[in-house]
């Protein structure tokens, strides 16, 4: 039997929490979230959707966060992880000077990336010396 907490939703699950609480934002989603089942046609690519959240993501940490580094956050996964990441690469790093990516290997890796670079804090959000936030895109 499938351990639940390794589950791709679970784990996307995971991934959110642990981003949120550093004070990043996230736009990975699953064909049934709200979004993907709800606003987005019957016609519309869940690639369009996805694009939009990551440009909106973008946009909010870097006004709120003028002048810093952005760092998209790419867990490894299967085919569409590969696409989300080649877009990551191809289209928003380079649209956006701020922005950089980074590959994790698991929800592990992304612990201890976010513990090394954006400890928590209590009551804080903790940022590493050179600033950065994140923002999650599995």
């Amino acid at each position: 039997m499938a351990d639940p907490e390794r589950t791709p939703v679970s784990a996307l699950d995971v991934a959110k929490r642990l981003v949120l609480s550093r004070g990043g934002e996230y736009a990975a989603g699953v064909k049934d979230d709200i979004f993907n089942s709800m606003t987005l046609g019957d016609q519309e690519s869940w690639k369009v959707g996805w694009k939009g959240k990551v440009e909106m993501c973008i946009n909010l940490l870097k006004r709120h966060n003028p002048g810093q580094q952005v760092t998209a956050l790419a867990i490894a996964g299967g085919p569409a992880c590969d696409w989300e990441r080649g877009e990551l690469h191809n289209t928003f790093c380079r649209s956006h000077r701020e922005l950089v990516l980074k590959q994790l290997g698991d929800i592990e890796d992304l612990q201890s990336w976010l513990d090394r670079y954006h400890p928590a804090s209590p009551g804080n959000v903790s940022r590493d010396g050179r600033g950065e936030d994140a923002i999650e895109a599995m």
